[in-house]
């Protein structure tokens, strides 16, 4: 399950009023895409935190900043660099259909990493 940290400098974070939706509704299905191996990865298990705390921004970094982190799968590591490029070329050509001109940066890191869910809900002797 990647997690994506999109951060969206708060600057720009007004001015780019059709390239923050368009990234919410789009970028789980162009990364679950691009980082599938054998076709095993859907856009519902991409989570995606989007940010735009001036805390967070970095210093030299881009108005939007796309940050993947995912497991280092040998077949996708093997090629991550071309995953990458074709990531960043997805999200051109939709800011661009979009009429968004802004510069943008991705970062793709493949980490051993572990996920877990839960849930707690009142039992029946609570009731």
């Amino acid at each position: 399950m990647p997690y994506v940290f999109l951060h969206i400098s708060p600057v720009k974070h007004q001015e780019l009023t059709k390239a923050i939706p368009f990234l919410r509704r789009e970028l789980p299905g162009i990364i679950a895409e691009e980082l599938s191996v054998n076709g095993g990865l859907t856009a519902s298990e991409i989570m995606v935190w989007p940010s735009d705390s001036e805390k967070m921004f970095a210093v030299n970094g881009k108005p939007i900043e796309i940050i993947i982190f995912a497991h280092p799968f040998p077949e996708r590591a093997q090629n991550v660099e071309e995953r990458k490029e074709s990531i960043i070329r997805r999200v051109r050509e939709g800011l661009d259909e979009k009429g968004e001109y802004v510069s943008f940066g991705v970062c793709i890191m493949l980490v051993p990493m572990a996920y877990g869910e839960s849930e707690v809900r009142p039992s029946s002797r609570d009731l």
